[in-house]
Order: C-alpha cells, then sequence, then structure tokens
C-alpha cells in the first residue's frame, strides 16, 4: 500500500489535459466543400484540426505521420485563416480567409486551385 500512496498523489497533482474546445463549419455554396474546424478554448491557440468533406472525400488533418497537416492558421473575432499542406511538402491543398460579418465569417476558400465563397459558423451560430 505504502508503494501506491506517492503514485495516486503524482496523478492528482498532474495537470488535466485542456479538452474544451469548439468548432466551426464553414459551408460553401454549389459543389464546394464543407470544412469544420476545431478550436482550442485557449486565448492564441489557433486551429488545432480540420476536417475537409467534398462528396465521398474526407481529408483530416493529423490523423497520420506524414498526412495533411495544418501549415498555418489563426482565428479571432474578426478573421479566420487557415492553410492546408498535403503530408510531405509545403504545396497546399486549402486556404480559407474570412472575416466577421455579424454572425458568421464571409470569405474565400480555394480548395485544390478551385475558388468558392464560404459562410463559417461557430458551434453555437451553427444554422443548419
Amino acid at each position: 500500500m505504502r508503494l501506491l500512496w506517492p503514485a495516486a498523489l503524482m496523478l492528482a497533482l498532474a495537470p488535466s489535459p485542456a479538452l474544451a474546445t469548439s468548432s466551426i463549419h464553414c459551408r460553401t455554396r454549389g459543389s464546394g466543400p464543407d470544412i469544420w474546424l476545431t478550436v482550442p478554448n485557449e486565448r492564441g491557440a489557433g486551429i488545432s484540426g480540420a476536417t475537409i468533406t467534398l462528396g465521398r472525400e474526407q481529408i483530416v488533418t493529423g490523423q497520420t505521420r506524414g498526412g495533411p497537416w495544418i501549415s498555418q492558421s489563426s482565428v479571432n473575432e474578426a478573421r479566420i485563416r487557415l492553410r492546408v499542406a498535403p503530408g510531405g511538402n509545403r504545396q497546399v491543398i486549402l486556404v480559407l480567409d474570412a472575416s466577421r460579418r455579424r454572425t458568421p465569417y464571409v470569405g474565400n476558400v480555394v480548395f485544390r486551385g478551385r475558388s468558392w465563397p464560404v459562410r463559417c459558423y461557430w458551434d453555437e451560430d451553427d444554422e443548419g
């Protein structure tokens, strides 16, 4: 029993992982992709994950070593910016740039060379 007490104390004093996150859903018109972003609730944390869906294709960042990754991101009350690169190089799969217009963020997304208008909503503001 004596050996378990220090281990239990260390577990109790260890900081818990930050599990609080929010999400942003970005929708394009017509045949464009849907984009879901994961944003930690820590100030200045940026975007920690992105899922891009176009038809039956789904691209998820950070799932596999050498897979797609977020090369740049920023999110605040005025603007969302995101760049997603394919694994193993610095080319670009997706670029998202949107500014706040009342409730939604409004801007453009470029996915594989095609451009669409986009509207992005925080999870609590998403209307559909």
